[in-house]
């Protein structure tokens, strides 16, 4: 049985996942309009991760292009060595 220490007096209905006790909550403060906060609250966190995530993969596209500009360059160059050999 999963006790709340914030004065639930039953058995929580999510146990260890009941967005009240992670907010330590207490019981007469459970509210569907602080569900929809904390639901927002972790969908605005999931986009902040999101847009972090899209940065980093821009900025490995752009290392990625360079790199492969730079591989053409250096096999142009071998090229030409060779071909004066």
């Amino acid at each position: 049985m999963n006790k709340c220490s914030k004065r639930h007096r039953t058995e929580l209905k999510n146990g260890s996942t009941c967005l009240f006790r992670k907010l330590n909550s207490f019981e007469f403060q459970h509210s569907e309009a602080l569900e929809e906060e904390v639901r927002n609250s972790e969908v605005e966190t999931l986009q902040m991760m999101n847009d972090g995530q899209g940065a980093r993969l821009s900025y490995l596209k752009e290392n990625i292009q360079t790199l492969e500009k730079i591989t053409k360059q250096s096999a142009k160059k071998i090229k030409c060595i060779r071909s004066q050999v």
